[in-house]
């Protein structure tokens, strides 16, 4: 879903296909909320601090990497302040480091879920009123209910399988949604982005997208095969999520442009399912992992 969601926002299309204004809608709705949710749920809140510290290492010094490689190659080149602002979806390398040291740390200090969600819900809406742009400050913290959600399900050991019950009910609700898309025929802001609120109104932009984010989350997982499953993706997912870009914003305008193909809506479907097959192939090599890797 990620990966879709970028390869569609990336195309023009975007702007005058109302198939894709309303996939763009649909998708942009749950696609990060989802991702974030599943981060939590497969952080291992009782492995020791040493260890966490060093998982966490891991992660910037990638993040490190994909700046200086995205900043040289695309730009722009602004060397000195190139850590403050993430490129692209780079983003979610450090807001994975906070949500990672900062829930596995409440999590253990604060026993009620309730409060602990309350919490975390507050951060997300009340972050905006703070005028901080800077390492996806604003997405850090819109995005901390669905990790901290995560986590707590985990921490009480429930299957994500136990869901599936509710699976074909779920299909009907993100249809339903989606023509909902379809009807209204506008392109939707997950209203996630990564700047403060503008006036007051956005508060109940950010607040609403809580709500439908979570039940379309939630769908969207009732879905998955098995936890098992899901496992063996999130272990892939640091290797698809860093490497898709290089395919939305390299391989991907080059395509359009040069070859001088129109696009349309299942060139694109088609092409964000070739990239995801493909990442998913390459994430098997050794070389490119040691890359992204290079400590572990």
């Amino acid at each position: 879903m990620v990966v879709l969601g970028h390869v569609v926002f990336q195309s023009e299309t975007v702007y005058t296909s109302r198939w894709i204004s309303a996939i763009i809608s649909w998708i942009w709705f749950f696609h990060m909320p989802a991702f974030v949710f599943i981060s939590g749920y497969l952080t291992n809140t009782k492995k020791v601090i040493s260890k966490q510290l060093v998982s966490c290492g891991h992660i910037l010094f990638t993040y490190i990497l994909m700046q200086t490689v995205l900043t040289v190659v695309y730009g722009p080149h602004d060397l000195f302040n190139y850590l403050l602002i993430p490129q692209y979806a780079m983003w979610y390398l450090p807001a994975l480091v906070v949500w990672r040291l900062l829930g596995v740390k409440i999590i253990t200090l604060i026993k009620n879920d309730y409060f602990l969600l309350l919490l975390s819900i507050l951060i997300s809406i009340g972050s905006s009123f703070v005028p901080i742009k800077v390492l996806g400050f604003q997405r850090i913290c819109a995005f901390f209910p669905f990790f901290i959600s995560g986590m707590i399900l985990r921490k009480h050991g429930i299957k994500l399988d136990k869901f599936s019950k509710y699976r074909y009910l779920s299909i009907a609700f993100l249809l339903l949604m989606f023509v909902s898309f379809m009807v209204f025929n506008r392109t939707i802001c997950s209203g996630m982005c990564n700047i403060p609120y503008k006036n007051i109104f956005q508060l109940f932009t950010r607040s609403s997208v809580l709500i439908i984010g979570s039940i379309m989350s939630f769908a969207w997982i009732s879905m998955t095969p098995t936890t098992k499953w899901l496992s063996y993706i999130g272990s892939k997912s640091l290797f698809v999520y860093c490497y898709h870009v290089f395919f939305i914003v390299g391989i991907l305008p080059n395509i359009w442009v040069k070859t001088g193909i129109n696009t349309n809506e299942l060139l694109i479907i088609l092409y964000a399912v070739v990239s995801f097959v493909l990442l998913v192939i390459l994430s098997k090599s050794a070389l490119l992992n040691k890359i992204l890797s290079p400590f572990k």
